[in-house]
């Protein structure tokens, strides 16, 4: 959040973490993670018109770690999302026009995430907002003595 807060300031949008109670250490490379959100982030805050939010969070749950960005942007049509996941896709409108990349940051979280055994999913709705999710399978949670106990 420290490395993307000055380009949110920019771009006019409100910046919150959500509170991640007693998350537990993971195995992977600190690297990935950090450009995962970066890209996350990043694409946030092209898509979100001033005034916008972005949330960041993380959980722990039966599935593993999530890791996900929110923003109150301007959407993608569900028929859209599985063309954002191809290497040098960009969707064509006018709003997107605007803002030049090279259609590979979806792709890299994809492939970093499942590197680590892990997936990406996105949920959207046209004009209200995206999250995206990068869930880490429970294998990577590091155990704790008190989980090594209870599953022994």
């Amino acid at each position: 959040m420290q490395m993307m807060a000055e380009q949110v300031e920019r771009a006019g949008l409100g910046f919150a973490r959500e509170p991640m109670l007693s998350l537990p250490a993971v195995h992977a490379d600190e690297r990935a993670l950090r450009q995962m959100l970066l890209n996350l982030l990043s694409n946030a805050v092209k898509f979100t018109p001033r005034g916008g939010t972005i949330r960041v969070g993380a959980t722990k749950d039966a599935a593993g770690i999530r890791l996900w960005v929110s923003d109150t942007g301007i959407g993608i049509a569900a028929t859209d999302i599985p063309k954002l996941m191809q290497p040098f896709t960009q969707l064509d409108n006018s709003y997107r026009r605007k803002h030049r990349g090279t259609g590979l940051g979806l792709v890299l979280v994809r492939q970093l995430a499942e590197m680590h055994g892990g997936s990406v999913t996105i949920d959207s709705t046209p004009g209200q907002g995206t999250t995206v999710s990068v869930l880490l399978p429970p294998s990577r949670i590091v155990p704790t003595p008190a989980t090594d106990r209870a599953a022994g």
